[in-house]
């Protein structure tokens, strides 16, 4: 099946050095908070890719559930596909994608858990039948039809501690690239890189 002809008009405004902030994650939050403001669906989603053992890459998508000066906060099941990468590997990448505004963020990150305490916190603040969720499904790993379900009634009304597997991760940004698409595809990308006096920009061609 060809699908050449499936093309995309970009019309996003122009994104030049002067709209750039100092660093990476306030330009990350301002960009954000427009989408937010925009009522863009599921803002906060962006792919995680990772490396595995057997040297392949994997990809999913997360909610971002921080922004932090340095980073970005997510939480997970520790003993996931993910969580197992990251054991072997922290360097990760994540990806965001608003389409209503033609803009891309790309972060190199390494990552590191939260403490325990903050993970503990974290998840005690979620709806109870979320709790629930986690504590019953070992993320990642084989299951069969119905069991989640069987397994989800049982637990409804029991305690929801804290797994010992489940947890955050801190990614602390690296580098990272802001994609603004444009007219004609002449998108701007502006890249931060850590320089000897704190973060550069560079324009990169598209």
């Amino acid at each position: 099946m060809k699908i050449h002809k499936e093309r995309q008009d970009y019309t996003g405004q122009k994104l030049s050095p002067n709209d750039l902030e100092n660093d990476p994650l306030s330009m990350f939050r301002k960009w954000y908070e427009q989408a937010k403001n925009d009522e863009i669906e599921m803002v906060n989603a962006a792919t995680l890719s990772t490396l595995g053992s057997n040297g392949e890459i994997s990809a999913r998508v997360i909610l971002i559930k921080e922004i932090r000066d340095d980073g970005l906060v997510f939480f997970t099941d520790y003993s996931s596909q993910k969580g197992k990468d990251l054991v072997l590997n922290a360097n990760c990448h994540l990806n965001i994608y608003w389409k209503e505004h033609h803009r891309q963020v790309r972060f190199s990150c390494l990552a590191t858990k939260t403490s325990r305490e903050e993970s503990h916190n974290y998840f005690q603040s979620r709806p109870k039948e979320s709790k629930v969720s986690a504590i019953i499904s070992k993320q990642s790993s084989v299951t069969r039809e119905n069991e989640l379900e069987d397994s989800f009634q049982e637990a409804i009304d029991l305690p929801t501690p804290t797994p010992d597997r489940w947890g955050g991760y801190f990614l602390k940004v690296k580098k990272a690239e802001f994609w603004q698409g444009r007219e004609n595809r002449l998108h701007d990308r502006f890249q931060f890189i850590i320089g000897e006096n704190g973060w550069e920009t560079r324009r990169l061609a598209p």
